[in-house]
C-alpha cells in the first residue's frame, strides 16, 4: 500500500466517523447507524475504490490519466462530504438532537457525492491532457515560426 492509498483510507474513515458521531444523536440503534453511514458513504467508497485501483504505484506510472481521475474524483467527493457532514454535525451540536430536517442528508450526499465524483474525474482528465495540448501548441507555433 502506498502513501496515497493510506491517506485516502484515513480520510474516508474520518468522514465516516464524523457521520456516525452525528447519527449518535438520533434514536437509531448502533446497527442502524452503521447501515446508514455505509449507505450514505457509497459515492465516497466508490471514489476510494478508484484510488485503490488507479493509484497503486506501478499502475499509476503506467496509466497516469487513470491515476489523476481516481485521485481528483476522491478529492472532490471528500470535499462535498467534509462540507456537508461538518455542517450537519455543527447543526446537531447546536440543537442537541438530530432533527427531521436532516432527512435530506441522504439525497444531498448521494447526488452531491455523485456529482463531485464526476466533476473530479473531469478535472483529473483536464489536468492530464491540458499540459499535453499546451505543449503540442507551443511546438506547432515554434515550427511555424521557424518554417
Amino acid at each position: 500500500m502506498n502513501i496515497t492509498i493510506a491517506i485516502t483510507l484515513a480520510v474516508s474513515a474520518l468522514m465516516m466517523l464524523l457521520m456516525g458521531i452525528t447519527y449518535l444523536y438520533s434514536d437509531e440503534s448502533f446497527g442502524g447507524i452503521l447501515l446508514v453511514v455505509l449507505l450514505l458513504s457509497v459515492p465516497m467508497l466508490i471514489a476510494q475504490c478508484m484510488v485503490c485501483f488507479f493509484c497503486r504505484t506501478h499502475f499509476g506510472r503506467a496509466n497516469p490519466v487513470l491515476h489523476k481521475i481516481g485521485l481528483y474524483a476522491f478529492i472532490a467527493t471528500v470535499c462535498v462530504y467534509a462540507y456537508w457532514n461538518g455542517l450537519m454535525f455543527l447543526d446537531v451540536l447546536q440543537k442537541g438532537y438530530l432533527s427531521e430536517a436532516q432527512g435530506y442528508t441522504g439525497l444531498i450526499l448521494w447526488l452531491g457525492g455523485t456529482w463531485a465524483l464526476s466533476i473530479g474525474a473531469a478535472i483529473g482528465v483536464s489536468l492530464h491532457f491540458l499540459p499535453i495540448v499546451i505543449e503540442a501548441l507551443k511546438n506547432k507555433l515554434k515550427s511555424l515560426g521557424n518554417g
